[in-house]
């Protein structure tokens, strides 16, 4: 593969990505970084990008280049209601079905706001924040 040239991100329907929006892994070996790096392999089915419509897709594509612009420092001691963190959620508070790769070990996820009453639930893992939901309707667990 051509380092030089990251690969394009898959098209959805009515919506385009701008390549300098979305932050790309280039190697499973790639090295430490202060920079959160973003894992969309397991969103959970009903709960991903093929929910979204095209406003949606852009808030969320448009608030994970944001957040990838800031440290794991700033993004762990922002506020999260202000849209500048994280949310911390304990795993059994989840009510939608969860991927494998949320294992028992993990007792936590953390929640991400975007645009006023959409989330973005995953978890940490190293440098990566590997998101299992995309919330739009409230429904993936208890808002209280």
């Amino acid at each position: 593969m051509d380092r030089r040239h990251p690969p394009k991100p898959k098209k959805m329907k009515g919506v385009s990505f701008n390549q300098s929006q979305v932050r790309v892994a280039e190697s499973a070996s790639a090295h430490k970084s202060d920079h959160p790096i973003f894992c969309l392999r397991y969103l959970v089915n009903g709960y991903d990008l093929e929910k979204c419509d095209k406003e949606q897709a852009h808030f969320f594509v448009k608030k994970l280049a944001n957040m990838a612009q800031l440290s794991w420092t700033a993004l762990l001691l922002g506020d999260h209601k202000s849209g500048l963190g994280f949310e911390p959620l304990p795993k059994d508070q989840i009510k939608a079905p969860l991927p494998a790769i949320v294992t028992k070990d993990i007792t936590s996820m953390q929640v991400i706001r975007f645009k006023r009453d959409y989330r973005i639930i995953g978890f940490r893992s190293d440098d990566t924040y590997r998101i299992t939901h995309i919330e739009l309707d409230r429904s993936a667990y208890d808002h209280g």
